[in-house]
């Protein structure tokens, strides 16, 4: 699948706050002190920005498993199981992969 954002791996940098690739590219930068927000809670939320790309490609995987079980429960056959996984595309991949709601 091609991506359209940032290629990973995201880390969280703990000095600046920022989200960065491991060559430096910054993928996000921390809202800093103009925000009404915690320090803890602005890390947690780049940490979790920062986790993101993992966890797209884990949930891929997991729905990628569930549709090959729900295949064969529903005995369905290889070309009804692609129609099935086009037809029901996981709401939250698509978001992240920036379609339309």
């Amino acid at each position: 699948m091609t991506r359209k954002h940032t290629p990973e791996p995201w880390m969280f940098d703990e000095a600046t706050g920022d989200v960065v690739t491991k060559d430096d590219v910054l993928v996000h930068r921390s809202p800093g002190d103009y925000d009404a927000r915690s320090d803890e809670e602005l890390s947690a939320d780049s940490r979790l920005i920062a986790a993101s790309p993992e966890m797209l490609a884990e949930l891929e995987e997991i729905i990628k498993g569930w549709r090959i079980v729900e295949s064969q429960l529903r005995r369905l056959t290889p070309w009804e199981a692609e129609r099935l996984d086009a037809a029901e595309r996981v709401v939250a991949i698509a978001k992240a992969e920036g379609a339309s709601e």
